[in-house]
C-alpha cells in the first residue's frame, strides 16, 4: 500500500505546458496525460547540438559545411569542364580550366589549390569555435577563382584578337559552373560555425564571461 503510495505521489509533467503536478496523472488545464521528466517532447533550444569546442564529424553539413562541400566541389567541376574554344586554322580546339593552367594560363592553377584550403578547412575546422574563427579567411578565399578566372579570360581574348580575330573565341559551359560555386562557397563563408537562432551548444561559449561581482543589497 505503501509503494502505490509513493508511486501516485511522484511528479509527472505536462508534454503541453511542461508544468509539474504530484499525485496527478492528467494535467488539470490542458486534460493531457502527464509524462515522466525523460519523456517530455524536445524544445527548439534542446536540439542536438555540439559543445563550442567539441569536433563535428568530418562530413556534418551543419553549420555551413554543406555549402562549403557543394561551393568547392562546384569550383572543381568547372575547372576540369570545358573553359573555352576558338577556331584555329578552320579547326575548332577547346581548353578545359586544366589545359590552361598546363599551358599558357599557369595562374589558373590557383583554383584547385583553393578547393584544396576548403576541403583542408572542412577537415581541420570541425568545432563551432574554430569555424567561426576561419569565416573571414574562407571568405577571401572564396573570391580566389574568380580572379584568376577573369585574369585568364582576359588574357585569352587579347591573344586571341591579336592572332585570329575576337569573334572567333566563344566561352565554354565550365566558366559559369565555377561561377555559381564561388556563389555557394560565399554563402557558405558567411554561415561557416553558425547556430540556429532558436538554440545554443551546450558548454561554455566561445567568449567567456568574466567574473561575476556579487553585492550585498545591505551595503547599499
Amino acid at each position: 500500500m505503501a509503494e502505490t503510495e509513493s508511486n501516485d505521489a511522484r511528479l509527472l509533467f505536462c508534454p503541453f505546458c511542461r508544468e509539474c503536478y504530484e499525485g496527478e496523472s492528467v494535467c488539470p488545464v490542458h486534460e493531457l496525460s502527464l509524462v515522466d521528466f525523460a519523456d517530455l517532447p524536445k524544445q527548439a533550444h534542446e536540439r542536438d547540438l555540439p559543445g563550442w569546442e567539441d569536433d563535428v564529424d568530418p562530413w556534418d553539413v551543419r553549420f555551413g559545411r554543406g555549402w562549403l562541400a557543394l561551393g568547392a566541389f562546384f569550383v572543381l567541376f568547372g575547372f576540369f569542364a570545358p573553359f573555352a574554344s576558338a577556331t584555329v586554322e578552320d579547326q575548332v580546339v577547346t581548353w578545359s580550366g586544366l589545359d590552361l593552367a598546363s599551358g599558357p594560363a599557369r595562374n589558373m592553377w590557383t583554383v584547385p589549390f583553393v578547393v584544396a584550403l576548403f576541403v583542408w578547412l572542412l577537415l581541420r575546422r570541425r568545432s563551432i569555435v574554430k569555424m567561426r574563427g576561419a569565416r573571414l579567411v574562407a571568405f577571401l578565399l572564396a573570391f580566389a577563382p574568380g580572379f584568376s578566372t577573369v585574369y585568364s579570360m582576359v588574357h585569352m581574348w587579347r591573344g586571341i584578337e591579336m592572332l585570329h580575330g575576337g569573334a572567333l573565341l566563344e566561352w565554354g559551359f565550365g566558366i559559369p559552373v565555377m561561377a555559381v560555386g564561388m556563389v555557394l562557397l560565399l554563402i557558405g563563408s558567411v554561415r561557416f560555425g553558425a547556430v540556429p537562432s532558436d538554440g545554443l551548444p551546450h558548454g561554455a561559449g566561445p567568449e567567456e564571461a568574466g567574473p561575476t561581482i556579487e553585492v550585498d543589497e545591505s551595503e547599499r
